[in-house]
Order: C-alpha cells, then structure tokens, then sequence
C-alpha cells in the first residue's frame, strides 16, 4: 500500500487522490461561514493543495472542494475522493444521487435537496470518470494539508474573539 508524506496510507497506488473536509466559523458579524478544502496526493506523493469553496453551510464548501478537486485532473485519470463525510461518500456508495436525479433532484416529491447545483456537477463528473468514494477516518483527514485550510477559519474566529 502506497505511503505519501505524513505517512498517510493509500488503497490505490494508480490513483489520484483527493482528501476533502471542511470547518466552519463564526464572524464578528455573527455569519457563520465555511471554507471546504482539497488535498491532492499523485504518483505516490502530495501534489497540491488548497482551500477551494466557501459558503455558509459546511457541506456545500466541502463539495464545491471535491468538485474542484476533481475537475482538476483529465477525464481518463482514476480519482479516489476521501471524506469523513457521509453526506458526500454515502450519496455515491448508497445510490442516493441516482435516486435525486430520477427523481428530479428532489429527495420527496417536494423537498428538493441542498446544493443541487453542486450534486448535478458531481454527478457528472462521476458518471465521466472512473471515481471510488471512500469514508475516510479520522485520522487519515486531519492529517492532510485539507483540514489545515479547513481549520484556518477556526484560528481566524480566536483572532477576532481575542480582539473584541
């Protein structure tokens, strides 16, 4: 099994590998928002990495990383996505997003899911290319340079609670 810096631990050593989380903070103004970030190991190795979505909810930052991430490779190359996530993971292992597309991007005939821009785009993209979503642990995701951006807005919030 392949190691890349940090010791981290990859299923597939033909792949490109992408670590997604995010972290959400508090303003001064009283918005919360969410950075969601991407760190990409390939050919054995950490590649790049860089705080890629931000919103005011968690998940759609963490998706619009993984969507980034993505789009960043061709479409031949085979990608594993990684995320403590079960909103994201599940949604591909479980056939959620299959099941939001027939039936019109909506989880009921009434509610239609969140972000549904961002799941038309992943859909794609995974029906494009050859992708395998994995549940990350725990450590695997705080070891990665993705939870580092993430978190950056958690130092940001001490800053401007310590300056109040």
């Amino acid at each position: 099994m392949p190691t890349g810096k940090n010791g981290i631990r990859f299923v597939f050593d033909d792949f490109v590998h992408i670590a997604v989380s995010y972290s959400t903070a508090e303003l001064k103004s009283g918005k919360t928002i969410a950075a969601g970030a991407a760190s990409i190991y390939a050919d054995g190795d950490f590649a790049t990495d860089s705080q890629i979505g931000i919103s005011p909810r968690g998940p759609a930052a963490e998706l619009a990383a993984a969507l980034s991430a993505i789009n960043l490779f061709p479409r031949e190359r085979k990608i594993c996505v990684y995320s403590q996530s079960s909103y994201l993971i599940d949604a591909f292992r479980k056939g959620w997003i299959e099941k939001w597309k027939l039936n019109n991007w909506k989880k009921d005939s009434v509610t239609t899911i969140r972000n549904a821009d961002i799941w038309k785009e992943l859909y794609r993209a995974n029906r494009e290319r050859s992708i395998t979503w994995l549940k990350a642990d725990k450590k695997l995701v705080a070891e990665t340079k993705a939870a580092a951006h993430a978190k950056a807005l958690d130092r940001k919030k001490s800053i401007e609670n310590s300056s109040r």
